[in-house]
């Protein structure tokens, strides 16, 4: 990922602005990540001979109508079957470009993503962002439409469904908030929520330096400042109280960053202990935009496809397999104790040797979808399909194009 930002309002220096606007920037208008559409690629990749095909679309959204820009990417030899759909929802800061490279890595499993651009976001329409109030309408109002227009498969896209959720921050939030609303769905991996909008502004707060004792006071100034710009209330934005509400069949893939300053570690403790369903939880050395480690991708593809993908080719990966080092750990049944007992194989020391990990490399990786296979262990797509199949007949010209490229 690690994209370049530009914010779509120029905003004031520090100098010029007091720790209150900058506290109101912070949760309404973060810096934004606007982008050429080309920055999306292609419309048909080949990836190690698997074609993926991206159909951009077009939803509208909240009373105002907002223009919401999304994509698919669906594997062409899933044409004329059902697909398990991954939605990815993005962070406050960021947009659909933070998921596109994970589109091969789904693909490999049998699986579709959808994301798109979160009002205020990108290049789809809207100033402001709500982290989770607004944003919850935008990713349901998404998934209605993407569950009207592919009900059916065709020669360019898959039937899709069942759906699964993968959110980053605001987009962790918004899953969990949606879920609350929507039993459908079930599986969600959530990277870095935050549990209380206020506790946040809080934390925020905390590091814009302002005195613990006028720190109420300043969330009430803040509530008072977002009702009137964005037409909400952050006292409503508590997290924990949302996952509360979540049935036992839920499963959650919780990951979570060691020396995150933005969201604090108890923030996923708690929602991790608010959840009652089936549930994993993988640490990793790192802040909250440090890119994640290959092992947490691995997790998270392999607990999509076990519970999403129904067919019996598909061998069930565990879950819980042994680290390698010291850098990440994952748990079933972890049991946040808020004590070095819940962490006996993770030495907080370390975190001065995330210096050392090779984020250049990662960062590379990222960025280059096609070196995301390594990161996966042998595919369980089906066998049989061929390049040529994919090829024939197919209503798209580019395809022939690439079929005479490998010829």
């Amino acid at each position: 990922m690690n994209q370049t930002f530009t914010a779509e309002i120029k905003l004031k220096s520090s100098k010029e602005r007091g720790y209150f606007d900058q506290l109101v920037d912070a949760v309404v208008r973060p810096p934004r990540q606007i982008y050429d559409p080309s920055k999306l690629g292609a419309t048909t990749v080949l990836i190690n001979k698997l074609l993926i095909y991206r159909e951009d679309f077009v939803v509208q959204s909240r009373q105002q109508n907002l223009k919401l820009q999304g994509s698919l990417y669906s594997p062409v030899y899933l044409k004329g079957k059902a697909s398990p759909c991954i939605i990815y929802l993005h962070g406050n800061s960021s947009s659909r470009l933070e998921s596109s490279c994970y589109a091969n890595m789904l693909a490999q499993e049998g699986m579709s993503l959808v994301n798109f651009d979160f009002g205020g976001c990108g290049i789809s329409d809207g100033q402001y962002v709500s982290l989770g109030w607004y944003e919850k309408e935008d990713f349901l109002n998404i998934l209605n439409y993407i569950k009207t227009k592919y009900q059916i498969s065709t020669k360019r896209y898959p039937q899709l469904g069942p759906f699964g959720v993968w959110g980053r921050s605001m987009g962790a939030v918004t899953a969990i908030m949606a879920a609350a609303e929507n039993p459908e769905l079930s599986t969600l991996v959530l990277d870095s929520p935050f549990s209380n909008l206020k506790q946040l502004c809080i934390d925020i707060g905390d590091s814009f330096h302002v005195p613990t004792i006028g720190v109420r006071f300043v969330f009430y100034l803040l509530r008072k400042k977002v009702r009137k710009i964005v037409r909400y209330d952050p006292k409503h934005i508590n997290t924990i109280q949302y996952i509360k509400k979540l049935s036992t069949k839920c499963s959650a893939y919780f990951v979570r960053a060691s020396s995150d300053k933005m969201i604090g570690k108890n923030h996923v403790e708690n929602l991790y202990d608010a959840f009652k369903g089936e549930k994993y939880i993988f640490t990793f050395l790192g802040d909250h935009n440090a890119p994640r480690p290959t092992e947490a991708y691995q997790g998270i593809i392999r607990f999509f496809a076990t519970r999403l993908i129904k067919s019996t080719e598909i061998q069930k990966m565990s879950l819980s397999r042994k680290s390698s080092g010291k850098s990440h750990k994952i748990e079933k049944g972890y049991k946040s104790q808020r004590s070095y007992e819940s962490d006996v194989n993770y030495d907080e020391s370390d975190d001065e040797n995330a210096k050392k990990l090779n984020n250049e490399q990662y960062i590379t990786e990222m960025k280059k979808p096609q070196l995301l296979n390594v990161f996966l262990s042998d595919s369980d797509i089906d066998s049989q399909h061929s390049l040529d199949e994919d090829l024939k007949d197919h209503d798209l010209p580019q395809f022939q194009d690439i079929k005479t490229k490998l010829s």
